[in-house]
C-alpha cells in the first residue's frame, strides 16, 4: 500500500484506508497490510475498533434504502465505460462501493478480528 504525499508514518497510512478496510474493499494484499499492521500497533488496533464501532452505530440509526436493481446495474456500467475511458486502475474490480462485503447498501461490515492489545 502506498502512502500518498501527505502520509508520513505507517499509521498515516493505514489510517487513510481504514474505513475501506472495515467495509471489506482492499486487495486481499492490502487487507492482509493492514491486519498486519493493526496486530502490532495498539494505537492503531484502538481507533479501528472505535472507528467500527462507529460505523456500527450508524448503520443501526440510519436507514438506507438500496437502489433499485435497474439503477444499480446502470451506475455499474457507467462507472466500468468511466473507468475504461479514464484507463483507471481497478477495472472489474469487485470490492467498489457497493460491492460485496462493501457496508455500502445495508451489507455486513468488518467486526474487530484484530488483537486490541498486542502484549
Amino acid at each position: 500500500m502506498e502512502a500518498s504525499a501527505l502520509a508520513v508514518s505507517p499509521c498515516d497510512a493505514i489510517a487513510e484506508r481504514i474505513y475501506e478496510f472495515l467495509d471489506g474493499e482492499l486487495s486481499a494484499e492490502e487487507d492482509a497490510e493492514v491486519r498486519r499492521h493493526l496486530t502490532a500497533c495498539a494505537s492503531c488496533a484502538r481507533a479501528a475498533t472505535r472507528d467500527g464501532a462507529f460505523l456500527r452505530v450508524l448503520e443501526q440509526r440510519v436507514a438506507i434504502d438500496r437502489a433499485p436493481p435497474a439503477l444499480r446495474e446502470r451506475l455499474i456500467a457507467l462507472l466500468a465505460a468511466a473507468r475504461a475511458t479514464a484507463g483507471a486502475p481497478g477495472e472489474g474490480d469487485e470490492g467498489g462501493a457497493g460491492g460485496a462485503g462493501s457496508g455500502v447498501g445495508g451489507g455486513p461490515r468488518r467486526t474487530p478480528d484484530w488483537p486490541t492489545d498486542p502484549s
